[in-house]
């Protein structure tokens, strides 16, 4: 990587900012090289030269003086014995704002628990850039950096850092429409957290490239004679997929490098919207398209406000290809994104505030710490709402709403009104029925059926709603019931929780184990505490664990001959366990686990059953068909099922459930009782 100046930052800075004080930026400069004098990084060269690159690449947004003051000087508090005080004397006021919201908290006062001081970090990080999103831009500029020469820490430390970096700022990038850093910091985790799977993509990529780089130029060629005969003025470019998007893809799908295909992408830029639509056109006419591969994101622009035309070709002997179609603006956005709305200007004297998409994210990041007292609840709901794969749907009026990926007909009712959810009784997807708790696919038309009559919600819809909006919502209307409805419903709901993990019924359990129950969850005696479950205050997942180990419950581990690319969980689905690699999974056990699904008989059932495993990364080991006498419309299905954890098997009950005409889940094999604590 060759060395950055000073010169240069300031060169990349007076190129879009022609009233730059350079005097002030080469101030900066030297407070903070004095302030890290002494100070190396880990390959051997001068602290300075890292927030010194740092502001360069946020040259490349556009960023205003302050923002690169700012970078300059933010490892200064952390870092040295010049503290924030001083940099508001020397600097001002905002160039202090910006400072301090980079700058971490204390490490002596975490000394005992540096991830504690992690998450509120991240905290206080969130709460200053809701007022200035230019703290995450450096932020973001400062990572990057950090990651682009982590080949020079030690191994823990590069899985550590790529670890956060893909969880917490991979999805903050992608929230801003950043697609710039977002790509470059995927690639880079990706090369310390799978250094072997990067390795050999990589080797593939390359060969792939240049023995398609004929096919390339002639389609190149094709359609700008096409596009010119067309009249319409573009500029056409073409690069591989990511090897990480490309990775996440053999991941999510099971397949093997050598069945992916649409590896190559084009990008054709032309002047306005309908040169767009004309272009796409054009491209078909040229190009036979690839049947149920066109997004039309300018008419229905992604979260973070990502817009172009995407469609998938059959190429040049069939190479099958990717074109991206957008005006200069609309690239400008996805390569820059919130950045883009301040190009052109010359100051941001007011802060960069954040655009109506933006800010209603950053609120709900913010409306989560209110909420979560405890840092791992907060962390939890925070990948889970908020930095998860987003996808969209429609109301029969045509209203957007914005959900994340996994989201289910509850979770749409709630989003459009608290009184529709607490009354909603089924959905139609596209024209079609299906049950609320059936999990919607991204542009689907849906539509709610309710109740007349006020009713509440039922208990386990708490378990099954993946937005924290409809969680917060489920709990409020639950506790407006009697306390002898909220004890009915916790009976049902244990009943039915132990049924499917094929555990001993609640009339077994024990004297001791409830009295467990009780200490571990603070009521004061049985009937409270399954008053409790019935509220939605204890989860099924919290009264299984504090009952069973997952051993007890899944039983004996099998182990994999050998490793390969095998389906695996979604990555975004991983994000609470951590990022793991194949390599970790197929040394790792499984679990050969036997359900029993009660299913209406229909056509299309297997292909759902299997489909809806498959996207949840569970493989299905065998399954068997059974009918029952004097009942031909309904079937028992006794399914084998592969799960890493017991996570993973309450995700693939929690899926075959939502499935269309599924009656009833349940295990068909009773784990040994565990043995109660003797603190109880």
């Amino acid at each position: 990587m060759p060395a950055v100046t000073i010169k240069i930052l300031i060169k990349k800075a007076r190129a879009y900012l022609p009233n730059l004080d350079e005097a002030r930026i080469k101030r900066a400069y030297d407070f903070a090289e004095k302030a890290h004098e002494g100070q190396v990084r880990m390959n051997g060269i001068p602290y300075i030269t890292h927030p010194l690159t740092a502001a360069t690449i946020l040259t490349d947004f556009h960023l205003d003086e302050d923002a690169l003051i700012a970078c300059l000087l933010h490892d200064v508090p952390e870092d040295t014995s010049h503290g924030i005080e001083e940099i508001e004397q020397e600097f001002g006021k905002t160039i202090a704002f910006l400072v301090n919201g980079v700058t971490k908290l204390s490490k002596m006062k975490y000394r005992n628990n540096m991830m504690e001081r992690q998450i509120d970090s991240l905290k206080k990080f969130f709460l200053h850039s809701a007022h200035d999103l230019r703290i995450i831009l450096i932020k973001l500029g400062d990572r990057l950096h950090n990651l682009q020469t982590l080949e020079f820490v030690h191994d823990e430390k590069q899985m550590r850092v790529a670890r956060e970096t893909l969880e917490i700022y991979v999805p903050i990038a992608n929230l801003l429409g950043i697609w710039g850093i977002k790509s470059q910091l995927e690639d880079l985790c990706f090369r310390y957290l799978y250094p072997k799977e990067w390795e050999e993509m990589q080797h593939k990529m390359s060969r792939l490239s240049s023995l398609n780089l004929k096919k390339i130029h002639f389609m190149e060629k094709k359609l700008k004679q096409a596009l010119k005969s067309q009249d319409i003025s573009s500029e056409i470019s073409y690069r591989p997929k990511t090897l990480f998007s490309i990775f996440r893809k053999i991941v999510d799908t099971g397949r093997r490098f050598e069945e992916m295909n649409d590896l190559i992408g084009f990008r054709v830029i032309v002047k306005d919207t309908d040169a767009c639509y004309r272009a796409l056109g054009t491209i078909h006419h040229v190009f036979p398209p690839k049947s149920g591969r066109i997004k039309d994101y300018i008419a229905v622009p992604k979260s973070n406000g990502y817009q172009a035309l995407h469609t998938t070709v059959f190429g040049m002997n069939g190479l099958v290809t990717e074109f991206q179609i957008r005006t200069q603006e609309m690239h400008c956005a996805a390569e820059y994104g919130v950045a883009a709305h301040y190009f052109y200007k010359k100051t941001t004297e007011n802060g960069m505030k954040a655009p109506p998409k933006i800010s209603h994210w950053m609120q709900k990041v913010l409306d989560l710490q209110k909420e979560f007292k405890s840092n791992a609840d907060f962390l939890k709901n925070l990948k889970v709402d908020i930095f998860r794969d987003r996808i969209f749907v429609f109301t029969p009026k045509g209203d957007v709403f914005d959900l994340p990926e996994g989201a289910i007909g509850v979770d749409f009712a709630y989003h459009i009104h608290s009184d529709l959810g607490n009354r909603a009784v089924k959905i139609y997807r596209n024209g079609k029925p299906h049950p609320m708790t059936s999990v919607l696919k991204n542009g689907e038309t849906i539509e709610v059926t309710a109740a007349e009559e006020q009713t509440l919600p039922p208990r386990e819809w708490l378990e099954k709603v993946k937005t924290n909006l409809a969680k917060r919502k489920i709990k409020e209307a639950l506790k407006k019931q009697t306390s002898e409805r909220a004890y009915d419903e916790g009976v049902i709901f244990l009943k039915k929780a132990l049924k499917r993990y094929g555990l001993p019924t609640l009339n077994h359990l024990h004297k001791d184990q409830k009295t467990h129950l009780i200490q571990s969850f603070h009521a004061s005696h049985w009937r409270d505490f399954l008053v409790s479950v019935g509220n939605g205050i204890v989860s099924q997942h919290e009264f299984i664990e504090a009952l069973y180990t997952p051993e007890q419950i899944l039983g004996k581990p099998h182990y994999h001959k050998e490793v390969n690319y095998t389906p695996l969980p979604k990555l975004n689905h991983q994000m609470d366990r951590g990022i793991v690699s194949p390599s970790m999974i197929h040394t790792a056990p499984y679990y050969r686990i036997t359900l029993v699904v009660k299913t209406v008989n229909r056509v299309g059932l297997l292909r759902d059953l299997g489909s809806q495993l498959s996207e949840l990364g569970v493989n299905i080991h065998r399954i068997g068909v059974r009918t029952q006498k004097g009942n031909r419309k309904e079937v028992l299905l006794d399914t084998v099922i592969e799960v890493i954890d017991l996570l993973q098997l309450e995700n693939a009950c929690d899926g075959i459930e939502s499935i269309e005409g599924i009656l009833d889940v349940s295990r068909c094999v009773l784990p040994k009782k565990k043995s109660t604590p003797s603190s109880t």
